[in-house]
């Protein structure tokens, strides 16, 4: 996985960013937040986002709505629990769980993102410092994040979604209009409150036995260890030693897309990346695109047009002059 760490304000530097003009996702590094993230287009069209967080001294909100299907791999900050809601008119898969609706997505410091949703979706997530979360929620519940995370599930009813998200876009515009009047007890007042709000719409419940048997995450890593390869789906049934149609089926119910498409995707998305971290006048889409098994260059430009909207030789056009839209507001 190619992260990038973002430059710029670190964690929990107060701050505000909003970005409501769509961006392509593939310039979401331009973000000034300490994070280590790669995203990825899943949808032919290509995928956009608007934006918006806002960060306090013990603890960073933050809204991604895509317009398509999307892959985000990363690395939150050390320190910290990261918590998400996620709201999607398709199928969300958290760590290669498929999640249940209102199902929150909880990281612990060190863990990996790995999510990946087949239709226009949002992600709203709330990050905490890791010493405050752990002790809120043994105040809360009486039992450590620790000994519960593994066995249970934690939820937000539909109507508490709605609700802390909203109050979540209240605070969001208090501090757009706010940002020059907040003094430190205030910051800690709101802290408090935040969480009081969080907290009690937690439901905690038991994790439902899943029915699913295959281990679609080792499929997944057989496919990202041989994207630059001539791995064929047909390797991976041979390996695994299972049906083609249990591979197919699995990624399709967990992951919403076929394995051939999600293999061919991650290729075009290298593919993408090497095009614009190089030199327009020096570089061979062809020579790139065999590297990644395109050996007709009719086919890959097809393909390539058909998840990205644009040609090859129109994104090296593009990345020779494109320059980030400005972000509408941050202090």
């Amino acid at each position: 996985m190619n992260n990038k760490r973002h430059s710029g304000i670190g964690i929990f530097t107060p701050q505000v960013v909003v970005q409501p003009l769509w961006w392509d996702v593939d310039f979401l590094a331009e973000l000034p937040v300490e994070w280590e993230l790669c995203w990825r287009h899943m949808k032919s069209g290509g995928t956009r986002v608007s934006f918006s967080f806002f960060a306090t001294p013990r603890m960073e909100f933050s809204w991604f709505k895509y317009d398509g299907a999307v892959f985000v791999e990363g690395i939150p900050p050390r320190g910290t629990i990261m918590i998400s809601a996620l709201r999607s008119k398709g199928t969300c898969n958290f760590r290669n769980q498929k999640l249940g609706q209102y199902e929150l997505a909880i990281l612990d410091s060190g863990e990996e993102v790995n999510y990946i949703a087949d239709d226009e979706n949002e992600i709203f997530t709330l990050l905490i410092e890791k010493e405050l979360f752990e002790k809120t929620f043994l105040n809360y519940f009486g039992k450590t994040f620790k000994s519960t995370k593994s066995i249970k599930r934690l939820m937000l009813e539909d109507m508490d979604t709605d609700s802390f998200i909203f109050k979540m876009k209240r605070w969001l515009s208090f501090f757009y209009e706010n940002n020059r009047k907040i003094d430190e007890k205030t910051y800690c007042d709101i802290e408090q409150e935040i969480i009081d709000v969080f907290f009690s719409l937690i439901k905690i419940t038991n994790k439902e036995s899943s029915s699913i048997k295959f281990d679609i995450k080792k499929a997944r890593e057989i496919i990202h260890e041989n994207v630059d390869s001539l791995y064929k789906i047909n390797d991976i049934v041979e390996e695994l030693n299972i049906s083609s149609r249990t591979l197919q089926d699995n990624f399709k119910k967990q992951l919403g897309i076929t394995p051939k498409q999600y293999l061919q995707n991650l290729r075009l998305n290298a593919i993408r990346k090497e095009l614009i971290s190089q030199n327009k006048k020096t570089v061979n889409v062809s020579d790139i695109a065999f590297k990644y098994g395109f050996f007709h260059s009719s086919h890959f430009t097809s393909e390539y047009k058909k998840l990205f909207g644009e040609t090859p030789t129109k994104t090296l056009t593009l990345m020779s002059t494109f320059t980030p839209p400005s972000i509408s507001k941050i202090f």
